[in-house]
């Protein structure tokens, strides 16, 4: 069976989307194993007593908006119509 130049070019796109949409799932999996350790290191963070209130407030407000840009991320990346609402926070004292 002869294919014309546009078949194998229409072979060679649909295995191209194929591997992106591969790498998508990939990227957005990394990205809930990353949200879900910086979660982790919010909570242990407020429960560990090693480090300055200072020290630990600030470690805490990294972890939690590393997760929300994270979160941001995907939400946007999963829905272009995504939404993004700003939830209150704890004030630092």
């Amino acid at each position: 069976m002869i294919r014309g130049k546009h078949t194998e070019d229409a072979i060679r796109i649909r295995k191209l989307e194929e591997t992106i949409k591969l790498k998508d799932k990939e990227n957005e999996e990394v990205k809930i194993s990353l949200a879900k350790i910086m979660k982790h290191i919010s909570y242990l963070n407020t429960c560990g007593t090693s480090n300055e209130p200072a020290t630990r407030r600030k470690i805490t407000e990294l972890a939690e908006r590393t997760y929300y840009e994270i979160m941001k991320d995907i939400a946007i990346t999963n829905d272009s119509n995504a939404k993004i609402i700003e939830l209150p926070t704890r004030q630092s004292k």
